[in-house]
């Protein structure tokens, strides 16, 4: 369903990073945060209902998951990122509300989470086509530890990962320090 606005007010954006950096919204809380895994959810709940989807209280704008040991993770066959540090992944802002500061504040959130366990860095990987996620990541001052070999442009590369070969997007490994 989409929404009849082109951007946000400042308050609706307030009242959605206020969702983001108070955890998970309430609706969700209780299924998604345990001690391996977090996936923070962020959740615009405006005083102005043209904001949202006809008869909703409420509009899902962002999420990300943010794991804390290789169980919660999808194995690597290049550019592991440490086994028992945070690993950031899955983070999606919703486009219509993009580049408003969701998806920093959404950082933020991650960051406050690892630190919550005493954790003082944080790893993700970015797709090297993916210009704005990799600006919005160095910017909050992530940075490069390594990289996938390049493709042919416009090609996905081939992985041959326990026997198997399959396509892949060139990523690249980055990391944060907290301190």
């Amino acid at each position: 369903v989409s929404t009849q606005h082109s951007s946000l007010t400042d308050s609706a954006i307030n009242e959605c990073v206020y969702l983001v950096t108070s955890s998970c919204s309430s609706f969700m809380q209780n299924h998604v945060s345990d001690e391996e895994e977090v996936t923070l959810v962020a959740k615009l709940v405006p005083t102005d209902p043209s904001l949202l989807p006809p008869g909703k209280p409420s509009r899902l704008v962002g999420v990300a998951s943010l794991s804390f040991s290789q169980r919660g993770r999808e194995p690597f066959s290049s550019l592991a990122p440490p086994a028992q540090q945070p690993y950031l992944s899955n983070m999606a802002v919703d486009p219509k509300v993009r580049r408003q500061g969701i998806g920093r504040a959404m950082l933020e959130a991650c960051d406050a989470a690892a630190q919550d366990r005493g954790q003082d860095t944080v790893w993700l990987h970015v797709r090297q086509a993916d210009a704005a996620a990799l600006q919005l990541y160095t910017s909050y001052g992530y940075v490069e530890v390594g990289r996938d070999p390049a493709a042919v442009p416009g090609v996905f590369g081939l992985l041959l990962w326990q026997g198997t070969a399959r396509a892949v997007r060139p990523r690249i490994l980055m990391k944060r320090s907290l301190a």
